[in-house]
């Protein structure tokens, strides 16, 4: 019941000025998903500034960096998601630093910088199997997929492409599974 969810929320944001960041932050996400970009960046930014703790601010500068992203302010994306890495390698945080990898490939792989692009899918595809998170490991092997025939790997490419295909059948996500067989397809016809 979204409706409802989004009552309960802004009751919550109005109830007290001091609403728990968590609370902003979930807001601010809402508001994201709704496409009002601007007001949740200026939740987030406030958040960012205010945050203490090292985990919360990082989630934080993610949240803008990928608003950033969208806006096509691609440079300053870039530096908020290289600050969101560094923190979360600071924390040993695995999870997160293959999630700010992930999406510092997904700027690189905008700018056809296919080497930095690889450096970073790779490490993070490595860390989603080393924690066996089945979606990450199949969102970060499409992309991968794409990467390794510019580096001329056709065949590691239908490898970790294979890995998405099954993964994502098996989470019954048939879009990507349809976007991946697509993907085999074009590789495999070349």
């Amino acid at each position: 019941d979204v409706t409802h969810a989004d009552a309960m929320r802004a009751r919550a944001l109005t109830a007290s000025t001091g609403a728990g960041a968590a609370i902003r932050s979930d807001h601010a996400r809402r508001l994201v998903a709704q496409g009002q970009t601007d007001a949740a960046l200026a939740i987030f930014e406030q958040l960012r500034d205010t945050l203490t703790d090292p985990h919360a601010r990082a989630v934080t500068l993610g949240d803008i960096a990928r608003i950033m992203s969208d806006k096509g302010e691609v440079e300053a994306a870039l530096t908020l998601h290289q600050e969101e890495l560094q923190v979360y390698e600071a924390l040993g945080n695995k999870d997160f630093i293959a999630t700010a990898r992930f999406y510092l490939a997904q700027i690189y792989l905008s700018r056809q910088n296919w080497q930095e692009a690889y450096d970073h899918l790779s490490e993070a595809h490595k860390i989603f199997t080393n924690l066996g998170r089945l979606h990450a490991i199949c969102m970060t092997g499409l992309s991968l997929g794409r990467v390794y025939p510019m580096h001329g790997d056709r065949d590691e490419a239908l490898r970790i492409l294979d890995i998405s295909l099954i993964g994502f059948r098996k989470l019954g996500q048939t879009n990507s599974a349809n976007r991946t067989s697509q993907l085999i397809a074009r590789i495999t016809s070349k």
